[in-house]
């Protein structure tokens, strides 16, 4: 299970960083990429009671979402 969550925390690495790079260039797939990113990050840190955490990236979940809308 450990294995499984390593692969998880590399998924919503990855997505986190090329969503940054596509908000970068001004598409809207950044946003998409980087919301599951988000979200990703956001029950990982509720699974391990990161609240801190869990804060930042509910917030940047919520931001992310806004992106879409905004610029979908």
């Amino acid at each position: 299970m450990k294995k499984v969550f390593s692969v998880i925390k590399w998924i919503a690495m990855m997505c986190s960083i090329s969503g940054n790079y596509f908000v970068n260039q001004k598409m809207v797939l950044g946003m998409w990429i980087w919301l599951v990113g988000s979200t990703i990050w956001l029950f990982l840190s509720i699974k391990d009671k990161k609240w801190q955490e869990t804060i930042m990236f509910a917030v940047y979940t919520v931001y992310n979402i806004q992106g879409v809308y905004l610029w979908g």
